[in-house]
């Protein structure tokens, strides 16, 4: 069999405004899983994986306007899939008002929207 499965599970809050990317971890980055969100001139960034299958940057989340996502798949051999329906392939974007769940590779993130 496969061994032992572990999950590993983390919440972050944070403002969609910018974009978030999600990926590897490389060579100067902390352990998954982890947010940074230090970068003077840069996206934040959560650190979803250390497995060469997932990209370094893998995923982005922003939001464009108030009733708008973006959903970009920044890799270049997996498709991201969002709701369990929507696939997207690599280098292309999705827009939607309102989602839950983006899986890619065995990584599961949850999005909940957050009342003002």
């Amino acid at each position: 069999g496969k061994g032992n499965i572990l999950q590993q599970h983390a919440n972050f809050t944070r403002q969609l405004s910018g974009p978030t990317i999600f990926g590897r971890q490389t060579q100067c980055d902390p352990p998954p899983i982890c947010l940074i969100d230090a970068y003077p001139d840069h996206d934040a960034r959560v650190i979803v994986s250390a497995e060469n299958h997932v990209s370094r940057t893998q995923l982005s989340l922003s939001r464009p306007s108030a009733d708008t996502h973006r959903i970009t798949n920044l890799g270049s051999k997996q498709p991201i899939y969002v709701d369990s329906a929507r696939r997207i392939e690599p280098g292309t974007s999705y827009e939607c008002p309102t989602f839950t769940l983006v899986e890619f590779s065995d990584i599961s993130i949850r999005v909940t929207q957050k009342n003002d």
